[in-house]
């Protein structure tokens, strides 16, 4: 057989579809149908399926109701197609937890967070030309200039590569065209002196002839028994070859290049299925996706259980990976994710709370890439649907680009975020709900009523920590807090209030809405252009007043 469908369901009445944020099959995703008070999801066992490939339910509107895709089986390299063997599970239930997808718990315990105030900065694809070393050093320059310190800097693939091949993929250098390896050390040594930690790409997905290591052994076959090529110059590498290659490759970069951590591409931002090597000598292995998936996994193992190698990978099909990742980029799938509803409880109950999860990809991932040049803006509504989108998943802070989103929008993230995520990252969750008519709905009747829709959550940490985000885009909601305090949260917005007389939020406190947060280390408000006084500072527009070891700055970011 060459594959599978699951099918679809019919006849249902008033019928809903519930997507499950961060459990995707490659760009599209499976769905949950909620009708008659029951919910109903259909998997493949992704752990043990013999298939070359998994695709999920039709991305656009369905009448015939499809709650998953299938599966695909290539030929290996002699022709031979395996025989086909599934796992199907088929689950009704009047509990949605009891249909979601069943992550397997991990062998070991990922280790406590060690930075929770971390924040990250992944910086964009350099383009080719000798200034781009030069101009990605001006960019950290100006975020030191504003006080922030605690960034982990992440370098892109084409930080090695100029995109037109001629460069090696497991012994990577500084790129030709940037200036090669002499400009890259340079630049090294510059971001050094800003004293911000940094991460480079190393990517086991690809191999070239220019490597040490080559061999034609080394590389994945397709169908038709042809070397499989995934970018000029560059070929799959085995998946059977990364146990002997990827030590090799990261202590060569650990060697020359010192980073304090590795930024590890392709294996979590895309599915196994996209690495299959049909080779036939694989025998049974041969064209099935879960031998990449095993191979994949045991490297990560690796990284996670070695106390001196300190990782963040790319991410998007992390959950394939649950105990694996110690921090990933947490980029949502979908076309728009910006406009599903924010149905936070797989993200938060199901995936590993010792894992730290990276923003929700960049804005430009959430958003979308044609986001309008007005609309990038730090003040923007697409710009706070993104921020409170990551305080509700939970996530650590990635700053925006700066050419595109502007300085105001990267302090903002970095500030409001430093201080409050310490106090989620790690935390177990206590409580999930969602509000409608003034009600707050547990997760099972919020979406048998179809509340989720709204989305307006308050998830509640074990240790006191109250978050209410507002992820609607028309509604308003009011929280009262106390007998005298009332908060105002517009569409995009959030509160976060909790022990020790934790303050965070972006809503209207009675003055309108600003941005707001205090701590002992600084405090952060964005009066988006009234002229207010907060704590010890009169200003109109953004500023950051921040105090240690008695010496006190005060940084204007966007100010009239």
């Amino acid at each position: 057989a060459a594959g599978m469908e699951l099918g679809y369901v019919v006849g249902a009445i008033h019928p809903r579809m519930v997507r499950l944020p961060y459990f995707s099959i490659d760009d599209s995703q499976p769905q949950i149908l909620s009708t008659s008070g029951v919910f109903i999801s259909s998997y493949l066992d992704w752990y043990t399926s013999h298939a070359s490939s998994l695709h999920g339910a039709p991305r656009q509107a369905d009448e015939l109701m499809h709650l998953n895709g299938g599966c695909r089986y290539l030929a290996a390299s002699d022709g031979r197609r395996r025989g086909l063997k599934e796992r199907w599970v088929l689950t009704v239930s009047r509990r949605f937890e009891e249909v979601l997808p069943s992550l397997p718990a991990p062998e070991k315990s990922l280790s406590s967070i060690s930075n929770p105030e971390r924040i990250y900065c992944e910086l964009p694809e350099m383009e080719s030309g000798e200034e781009a070393y030069i101009e990605a050093y001006e960019r950290l320059r100006m975020f030191r200039q504003l006080g922030m310190n605690d960034l982990l800097v992440l370098h892109p693939d084409s930080t090695w590569d100029d995109g037109h091949g001629g460069t090696r993929a497991l012994e990577p250098q500084g790129a030709p065209a940037k200036g090669g390896d002499d400009a890259f050390r340079e630049y090294l040594d510059a971001i050094g002196d800003l004293e911000l930690p940094f991460a480079l790409a190393v990517a086991f997905r690809d191999i070239s002839p220019l490597d040490g290591n080559w061999s034609t052994d080394h590389a994945g076959l397709g169908s038709e028994g042809d070397l499989i090529s995934t970018m000029t110059g560059r070929y799959l590498l085995k998946p059977r070859s990364i146990a002997e290659l990827a030590p090799k490759t990261l202590a060569y970069v650990n060697e020359n290049y010192k980073p304090h951590a590795f930024y590890l591409r392709h294996l979590a931002s895309q599915p196994p299925w996209k690495r299959v090597d049909c080779d036939a000598r694989l025998e049974d292995e041969a064209a099935g996706y879960r031998h990449t998936l095993q191979a994949e996994q045991a490297l990560l193992a690796a990284l996670r259980d070695d106390p001196e190698t300190q990782v963040v990978v790319d991410g998007g099909q992390h959950w394939l990976h649950r105990g694996l990742i110690e921090a990933v980029i947490a980029r949502l799938s979908g076309d728009d994710p910006s406009a599903e509803p924010l149905v936070v409880d797989f993200a938060l109950r199901h995936m590993d709370r010792q894992q730290v999860g990276i923003g929700i990809g960049s804005p430009e991932d959430f958003l979308g890439q044609d986001v309008p040049e007005d609309a990038r803006d730090s003040r923007s509504p697409a710009f706070d649907r993104y921020l409170a989108t990551t305080i509700a998943f939970g996530h650590a802070g990635l700053v925006p680009d700066l050419v595109r989103w502007g300085l105001p929008a990267v302090a903002k993230v970095y500030y409001m975020l430093r201080h409050l995520q310490t106090f989620y990252l790690g935390v177990a969750v206590e409580s999930i709900h969602y509000q409608r008519g003034g009600n707050l709905l547990e997760t099972t009747e919020a979406l048998v009523a179809g509340a989720h829709e709204l989305s307006q959550v308050r998830i509640v940490y074990a240790n006191g920590l109250h978050i209410y985000v507002n992820g609607s885009t028309e509604e308003s909601w009011d929280i009262t807090v106390d007998e005298e305090t009332i908060y105002h949260l517009p569409p995009a917005s959030f509160l976060a209030h909790g022990a020790d007389g934790l303050l965070v939020y972006s809503a209207d406190a009675g003055q309108g809405r600003i941005d707001f947060v205090q701590c002992d280390d600084y405090l952060y408000c964005d009066t988006r252009g009234e002229r207010l006084t907060v704590g010890p500072i009169t200003v109109r527009g953004a500023a950051v007043v921040t105090h240690q070891d008695w010496q006190i700055d005060v940084y204007p970011i966007d100010t009239t």
